[in-house]
């Protein structure tokens, strides 16, 4: 033991007996006056002004006293038991008691003061707030250097190289650059901070903070909140009519497989085709996107260009073990728009694909009610462009309308025919509008209704109601299905996180020009970008919710727990909280589902123990968790 020993064991200085213990009780109340101090950590030195007269009889005993600290007083404690013959356990379990620390962090002072001597008694707590900047503000060409580096990214933004400015390309920036500069860092300041951090690199972590003590923050531009009509009735009814016909299909499919991607064809009875299922979308991107999130300071920050510049539109069919079928791209700029025979092409040219790789098959493809998807061909029964009264610039409707009438004659309904439209006074064929087509029909009640009520009106006859999509046709007329999925649930199509796993790429790396989007976007449509895995994984994704809406009717409640995301922080399940407090008062609820990880698994399996019976207590019969 260091020179403390010889110290602590005599009995006192003066080598009266009764020293020791006077100075022993001494300390014991000067240990007393400490812990009721409001800062605990607070130095001896601040302490003396309140307990003068206690610390006095100490100065012969501990002449450095008003140097020291609550550490120094926990040590002397410790060491003027061990002098009275205490054994270690239990002055350490004493000391401990005084000062509200563990026996083992006694212990650990001890350890350090009799290897490393006085420096085990300096309080290092209080430096706290500079420690790990110290690397960073010890130098001042660091940081010059960081912040002239740094202004020089955000205002290149996504126009350099690498995209927008990470934490990582950051990190890499000060380890394989600046720390290899010695005009920058010294070696001196490198020896510092490998002796506190052991390694002569920064963390991920240390660079975050860097950039806040730099002043600059993380930011989001904040948008006007979406309301959406996913649960109005005539969405949730379509909806579960569209998952009736989805699940009858289902077993003509085959199964997956996550590992390889690849399909496991099932048995069917002769004459049925097994079924690939293929989902439709198209996707927009813009030059000047670019991330929302950018790091930004009071005098470094990137202006981004104003309006969205260039636009790129992506049309594709995502096919679970294939990938992208009929991709096409076209620049509104120069091409124009995407229109109703872009979309019919399209369709064509995924079907021909289709066939060629899989003879023998039959595709089931999901569109959404895009109005360019859900066009009629040319001349068809269609209420989208009628106008009220005749004439005007409302399309001929060139196919033959009917509607049942009751016969007196023969006492039963008869079929009439209906023609669209009549000859004008030079021939020139003049298109009827809604409220005549409605006369016509003896419709009752027509004469106040908008132009809107007349042509749901008009829609819901069984003539027009029988009138199918163009392409829905088209792809009917190969022997192929097609169906359109409910309004406002992109849940249900795939193809939508694949859109988002391409866009995310593409705002990182759009380089804020029509060339570098170009090339950025044709790599984040490969393959090497988005496998075949992943489109696999996302279509058994969304097949997850298309079962669970199926028992959605039924009063089973839908819940999904991101269980790698959202159980492993304690706000998230405090919002987890929240989302069953309000399942609890306006009904269900549902949340983005993905997999789990072992330890939120462990979590979730009690989770849904306990929200499955308080569900069942609410009158829910079972819970379909994804």
């Amino acid at each position: 033991m260091s020179a403390w020993k010889p110290l602590c064991a005599k009995k006192s200085p003066r080598g009266d007996p009764r020293a020791g213990a006077a100075a022993k009780r001494s300390v014991q109340r000067a240990s007393k006056i400490l812990l009721m101090s409001t800062v605990k950590r607070r130095t001896a030195a601040a302490i003396a002004k309140s307990a003068a007269k206690e610390l006095q009889s100490l100065a012969e005993f501990m002449p450095n006293l008003a140097d020291t600290d609550a550490r120094t007083l926990a040590l002397r404690l410790y060491y003027i038991e061990l002098a009275d013959g205490v054994s270690p356990i239990r002055a350490r379990n004493k000391v401990s008691q005084m000062f509200l620390v563990s026996a083992a962090t006694v212990k650990r002072w001890s350890s350090s003061w009799e290897s490393i001597g006085e420096d085990a008694l300096l309080d290092h707590r209080s430096e706290h707030e500079e420690r790990d900047p110290s690397l960073l503000f010890g130098s001042p060409a660091l940081v010059f250097e960081l912040q002239s580096w740094i202004k020089n990214r955000l205002k290149q933004g996504g126009k350099h190289k690498d995209g927008y400015l990470t934490i990582q390309q950051l990190q890499n920036y000060i380890n394989n650059v600046l720390f290899n500069d010695p005009d920058v860092v010294s070696p001196e300041l490198l020896d510092l901070h490998d002796a506190r951090y052991h390694s002569r690199q920064v963390s991920r972590m240390t660079v975050l903070r860097w950039m806040h003590k730099l002043g600059y923050k993380w930011a989001d531009s904040s948008r006007a909140p979406f309301c959406d009509r996913h649960e109005d009735q005539d969405v949730v009814t379509y909806r579960n009519e569209w998952v009736k016909q989805m699940l009858a299909l289902k077993p003509r499919l085959p199964i997956l497989s996550e590992a390889t991607g690849k399909p496991e064809w099932p048995n069917l009875p002769a004459g049925e085709k097994p079924l690939l299922h293929g989902n439709h979308d198209e996707c927009i991107l813009y030059a000047n996107e670019g991330n929302r999130f950018a790091w930004v300071s009071d005098d470094a920050y990137h202006m981004k260009p104003k309006g969205d510049g260039a636009t790129i539109m992506v049309s594709g069919v995502s096919v679970p073990c294939q990938g992208w079928l009929g991709l096409e791209t076209i620049e509104p700029k120069s091409d124009g728009t995407w229109k109703h025979d872009n979309v019919m092409n399209n369709l064509k040219k995924v079907i021909d694909q289709f066939e060629h790789l899989y003879p023998g098959c039959q595709l089931l493809l999901t569109y959404d009610n895009a109005p360019s998807h859900t066009a009629v061909k040319k001349g068809s029964l269609s209420t989208a462009r009628m106008n009220m009264t005749d004439g005007g610039k409302q399309p001929i409707i060139t196919q033959m309308g009917w509607f049942e009438t009751f016969d007196l004659a023969t006492n039963s309904m008869k079929k009439v025919l209906q023609q669209m439209w009549y000859p004008g006074q030079d021939g020139t064929p003049i298109a009827k509008g809604a409220l005549r087509v409605c006369k016509e029909r003896g419709l009752k009640g027509i004469e106040k209704m908008r132009l809107d009520d007349l042509r749901a009106l008009l829609a819901s006859q069984p003539d027009f109601a029988s009138v199918k999509p163009e392409i829905q046709q088209e792809a009917e007329r190969r022997g192929h299905i097609l169906l359109f999925g409910p309004k406002c649930h992109p849940e249900c199509m795939h193809v939508e996180m694949c859109w988002a796993h391409v866009k995310q790429y593409c705002r990182q790396h759009c380089g804020q020009s029509i060339t570098a989007l170009r090339t950025s976007l044709q790599h984040a449509l490969s393959e090497q970008h988005l496998t075949v895995k992943q489109h696999t994984a996302f279509s058994q994704h969304t097949w997850k919710w298309i079962e669970a809406y199926s028992h959605e009717a039924d009063g089973v409640a839908v819940l999904g727990i991101n269980s790698a995301r959202d159980c492993n922080s304690f706000a998230a399940l405090v919002a987890i909280a929240a989302a069953v407090l309000l399942f609890v008062v306006y009904g269900p609820f549902r949340c983005c589902p993905a997999r789990g990880s072992p330890l939120g698994d462990f979590f979730t399996k009690w989770f849904q123990a306990d929200i499955a019976a308080r569900l069942a207590f609410l009158g829910k019969r079972r819970v379909i968790w994804l």
